[in-house]
């Protein structure tokens, strides 16, 4: 039988209760394992869902910014229309002054060559009459002194009446009546004497022409 010393036994004992306590420890000191973490798996649907509510923002961004553009171009656009149709409307409206100044001064002219058109007739009369006084005036100017006098009157028949009726009665007048020429020819002595109203009437013509 083996003698053992009691201070050993003791020392084994406290030994093996280190060795105990130290297994003890080791155990209390063992890593605990992490909890489990739940992992989401991401199917293809969605994926897809992400695309799709990716490119819709992005859509709709690009939309509003494109929207800004145009809506700014719209307005510079309806600037420069505005300003184009106000450049077309004075341009117009000074072509139609011109255009309408210019009709009212054709129709001007217009009324005045038929106006003397129409009054043609009544101006050779005047004029018929004017010369006759006019051939009255520069005969008796001529023979004023003279008493008797002797005329010779060609010429169409109304004006040698009127031409007659401006005359001293006294005075002698000889008439040929003719017809074919429209001016008045008077002869007293040596002198000659003729109107000159077809010129007249050809002038006034030419200028209502």
């Amino acid at each position: 039988m083996r003698f053992t010393p009691a201070f050993m036994v003791l020392e084994e004992f406290d030994t093996a209760a280190e060795g105990g306590n130290a297994l003890a420890w080791a155990k209390d000191e063992e890593p605990q394992k992490p909890a489990a973490k739940s992992v989401n798996v991401l199917t293809e649907a969605d994926l897809q869902r992400s695309h799709d509510n990716g490119y819709e923002a992005g859509y709709q961004a690009a939309t509003a910014q494109f929207e800004v553009v145009l809506s700014q171009r719209d307005e510079e656009t309806r600037i420069q229309l505005a300003a184009a149709e106000l450049e077309f409307a004075e341009r117009c409206g000074a072509r139609l002054v011109e255009d309408l100044t210019q009709a009212i001064d054709r129709i001007r002219e217009d009324l005045a060559r038929d106006a003397a058109r129409s009054v043609l007739p009544f101006i050779d009369t005047q004029m018929r009459a004017l010369a006759v006084d006019d051939l009255a005036e520069s005969i008796m100017a001529m023979n004023q002194d003279t008493r008797d006098v002797h005329l010779r009157v060609t010429g169409p028949a109304a004006l040698i009446g009127a031409l007659q009726q401006r005359l001293p009665e006294r005075w002698q007048l000889t008439a040929t009546a003719d017809e074919s020429d429209p001016e008045l020819t008077v002869q007293v002595d040596t002198s000659l004497f003729r109107t000159q109203i077809g010129n007249w009437v050809k002038r006034v013509e030419e200028a209502s022409a």
